[in-house]
């Protein structure tokens, strides 16, 4: 009796030690995988730049991430943010946004290929209806939009595919460099709101009308 309580109490310590060393291992991995960079895209008349970093495929068991940040002429403009994260039951970055284009000198769109394939495509259209320079504007819908230095008066369309579910949803966060504001927004897809879709940009606000 005695010398299997001795035996427990000695496996105790060994049992935390390879706990210890198994979770210090997966944040290692993770602060390597998340600090990979996998991507650089410059927009045409190479005034900026984005690049990615993280883990674009698919994981076994954990949850993963893709970040992004920009340069302006070689100079930091956008810290790294999140842009993608998902687990093994998520679409992957790879295969849910594998292409991507400058609609705009100012305007970075990733998205699939395949997805315009399926009916017509919608419209998202944002406008900066303030006085002051838009700075930093990222958009998720179907695509992912990362627009530069939207001055005021200006607009830019994208094109998106149409949701594949019952609902589409649309979130935009604008940071003005002086502060930072968002709304989403999700309507039925039978509904007819989602075709057509404006982003105002206001003081200090932003709205999506249909």
């Amino acid at each position: 009796m005695g010398n299997e309580y001795r035996q427990k109490n000695q496996s105790i310590p060994i049992l935390i030690a390879v706990a210890s060393v198994f979770t210090i291992s997966i944040l290692v991995y993770q602060q390597y995988v998340d600090s990979r960079r996998f991507l650089i895209a410059e927009s045409p008349a190479g005034k900026y730049q984005v690049r990615l970093f993280g883990q674009k495929e698919r994981p076994i068991w954990f949850t993963v991430s893709v970040y992004f940040d920009a340069q302006r002429y070689g100079e930091p403009f956008w810290d790294k943010e999140l842009l993608h994260s998902g687990d093994a039951m998520d679409i992957s970055f790879e295969l849910g946004w594998p292409n991507l284009r400058w609609p705009a000198e100012n305007a970075l769109q990733f998205y699939r290929e395949e997805d315009f394939l399926v009916g017509s495509a919608d419209e998202i259209r944002i406008i900066n209806d303030s006085e002051r320079q838009a700075k930093r504007i990222r958009v998720e819908s179907t695509t992912k939009i990362l627009v530069f230095e939207l001055e005021p008066g200006s607009s830019l369309v994208f094109a998106t595919p149409r949701s594949k579910g019952d609902n589409c949803y649309l979130y935009i966060e604008v940071d003005s460099g002086i502060d930072r504001f968002r709304s989403s927004d999700i309507k039925a897809e039978n509904s007819g709101l989602c075709k057509y879709r404006d982003i105002y940009i206001r003081e200090g606000a932003v709205e999506i009308l249909h």
